[in-house]
């Protein structure tokens, strides 16, 4: 077992790789800003959760350089945390971190887990620790882009969100796309959660309609890594490798 203490946790998404090192957090740009941070900061293992079609140049790299890694995969039951996927290999490894993460943060809780970037995606699981099951849809920034790039005559909204009414087409987009979130958000907690349900918000975009949210929530913008850290010091408890 190489030690996890200088361990690079990384989080690959869809849209940006972002880091935790040395109790610091940052992106990766590019696959050169990684091998440059792996030569200056000598870092021994990285601990990689991916759902990014780069997942294999990031391996690629990581084994060009001789350096240890490991592949976290979604494990039913970790923790006591039971799936409501039959095929738990079907649940995107983003999704799982950041409910152990929240379990991790609020134990005891029934938690909606909502983590709004590429994709929009809410997870609940109960005060028992057990997954009731989610919801995937489109993002904010996604859906912004692809209206414009689909239709002949559609600018791309800026989602600067307004509580009334769109006046000008612009200003349509930004509503229809922003609200759709929020009502998707309420709406799901409202008919399959408790009414002491705690929701928990990350992702790129969390900050932006959490203002607009009617419910109470909590934002958490690195619960992926955190998530990962967290099963990566669990399952190294025994070794004393907690890093």
């Amino acid at each position: 077992m190489v030690t996890a203490i200088g361990t690079l946790y990384l989080d690959c998404g869809n849209s940006r790789t972002k880091y935790s090192f040395a109790g610091g957090i940052g992106v990766f740009e590019t696959l050169s800003d990684l091998k440059a941070f792996l030569i200056k900061a000598n870092v021994p293992l990285v601990v990689i959760a991916s759902v990014s079609i780069q997942t294999s140049a990031i391996v690629k790299l990581i084994d060009s350089m001789g350096i240890a890694k490991a592949i976290v995969q979604v494990t039913d039951g970790f923790a006591d945390f039971s799936l409501a996927y039959p095929d738990v290999s079907l649940l995107g490894i983003d999704r799982w971190l950041a409910m152990l993460a929240a379990l991790d943060l609020y134990p005891g809780e029934d938690l909606w887990v909502v983590d709004i970037g590429t994709a929009l995606t809410l997870d609940y699981v109960n005060k028992h620790r057990c997954h009731q099951g989610g919801s995937i849809s489109v993002g904010l920034k996604l859906a912004a882009i692809t209206l414009s790039a689909k239709t002949a005559r559609l600018p791309q909204a800026n989602l600067v969100f307004s509580p009334e009414l769109g006046q000008t087409t612009g200003a349509c987009l930004n509503f229809g796309i922003v609200y759709g979130a929020i009502a998707l958000i309420e709406q799901s907690v409202q008919k399959f959660g408790s009414t002491d349900s705690r929701v928990v918000l990350t992702g790129g975009d969390a900050a932006l309609v959490a203002p607009h949210l009617s419910i109470g929530h909590t934002i958490e913008p690195d619960l992926v890594l955190q998530g990962l850290k967290y099963y990566w010091q669990r399952i190294n408890v025994p070794t004393g490798d907690i890093g």
